[in-house]
């Protein structure tokens, strides 16, 4: 049998007391501390976090379905909804760290409503968004001794595209711009991280298609990042390329490839004032056809007081649909396959305290067809809702709070 060496130091000081050698038995006891705190393990380091976003939106078109259509996660007309509520728990110990972030509200619904659905079989559940809405992030790390210090992770992560989040309190906006609406909102996989210098951080990334943690196209996606922070100034480029069509949508190949660029540069021009730039393009292609599409976004957030920020955004988007494709992101391009369509927006956050943010936003949405819906909305022979608006306007009041 194999002792522990707090355990040999222990029955060392047993034995000497009761052989009347006190000094040595002192000695030995001594050891004592040092040994046991030799052999215990460190307790992880948790931390716990969390937010809830609620608002209450007007449409002024004021749609029958009381939806306002492609507007991400403030999309209900003349109601209080609760966006999202998230419970953040992260674990470090020595060089492991874990993060699990659950979340319940209405917001999860729209973001994983691509969410491959994989059905079942003798032995096997099915898969669909259901199963992984409660979850926004779910992985584990671990810090390889390697150069200035090399993170693996491996899960569920948010994305890594834009300046925007998913979480409210991450953007200078309540709403979320047109580019994010069509870009992608989490990834499942595997990323590496190297810290190349205080300012420099390279990631490379194999995960499953767009919004998905069930992948349906039988071959992992790629992606490179390079983020750059230097005093006021913060850039961020990503590439992500990878056969992302389900095999029964492809343009007559097994799957055609898509390749994502997309980047942004935040200027803090002084402490009261910060400017933002964002663009996004990509293309994907088969033999004969190929689709494309190219987006951009301008921000503005100025500090009035110390507990207002005034925030402007303008942001477009155009999508060219392919040859025989169908499209990417928007439903209803034109006669000649092209989408269009953008937004303006300015928003009021007022921080009363360092937790809370209290968002009035007014916002107008522009397409190039019927993208929304005002008045009476009528339906299709399947039942869907169909679009009969080519604008929108809406105002909103929004409050985020944190721990």
């Amino acid at each position: 049998m194999k002792l522990k060496h707090c355990h040999v130091a222990a029955l060392a000081a047993a034995l000497l007391m009761l052989t009347g050698n006190v000094a040595w038995a002192d000695t030995a006891a001594a050891l004592l501390p040092e040994a046991v705190s030799a052999t215990t393990p460190t307790m992880p380091a948790v931390t716990v976090g969390g937010y809830v976003e609620s608002y209450y939106a007007w449409n002024f078109g004021r749609p029958s379905n009381g939806i306002s259509n492609w507007r991400g996660f403030d999309n209900r007309h003349g109601a209080f909804t609760l966006s999202n509520v998230a419970l953040d728990t992260q674990a470090k110990q020595g060089p492991m760290q874990a993060r699990l972030v659950l979340q319940a509200g209405q917001a999860p619904n729209t973001y994983y409503m691509l969410e491959p659905t994989a059905n079942a079989a003798s032995g096997v559940g099915a898969v669909d968004a259901a199963t992984w809405r409660v979850i926004q992030q779910a992985n584990m790390g671990w810090k390889a001794p390697v150069g200035r210090g090399l993170l693996i992770e491996s899960g569920v992560f948010l994305t890594t595209v834009g300046p925007e989040s998913v979480p409210v309190k991450d953007s200078w906006n309540w709403s979320r711009s047109t580019v994010f609406m069509a870009l992608p909102a989490y990834h499942t996989g595997v990323k590496a991280t190297y810290d190349a210098a205080d300012t420099l951080k390279l990631t490379a990334m194999i995960f499953d298609s767009w919004n998905s943690v069930s992948h349906a196209t039988e071959a992992p996606a790629l992606g490179l990042q390079v983020n750059w922070l230097s005093g006021p100034l913060t850039c961020n480029l990503v590439y992500y390329g990878g056969k992302e069509r389900a095999p029964a949508t492809t343009l007559g190949e097994i799957a055609p490839w898509r390749s994502l660029f997309d980047g942004y540069v935040q200027y803090d021009a002084s402490t009261r004032l910060s400017l933002l730039a964002h663009a996004d393009g990509g293309w994907e292609g088969g033999k004969d056809s190929v689709s494309s599409w190219f987006g951009a976004a301008l921000y503005a957030r100025y500090k009035a007081a110390e507990w207002l920020y005034i925030v402007g955004r303008g942001d477009g988007f155009r999508e060219k649909v392919g040859k025989g494709a169908t499209p990417i992101f928007w439903p209803n391009p034109n006669a000649d396959g092209v989408s269009v369509l953008g937004s303006g927006t300015l928003t009021l956050d007022a921080r009363p305290t360092d937790n809370l943010s209290i968002r009035l936003e007014a916002r107008r949405d522009l397409a190039n067809t019927n993208l929304y819906f005002r008045g009476s909305v009528a339906k299709s022979a399947a039942g869907a809702d169909v679009p009969n608006a080519d604008a929108q306007t809406t105002l909103t009041l929004g409050a985020v709070a944190w721990f």
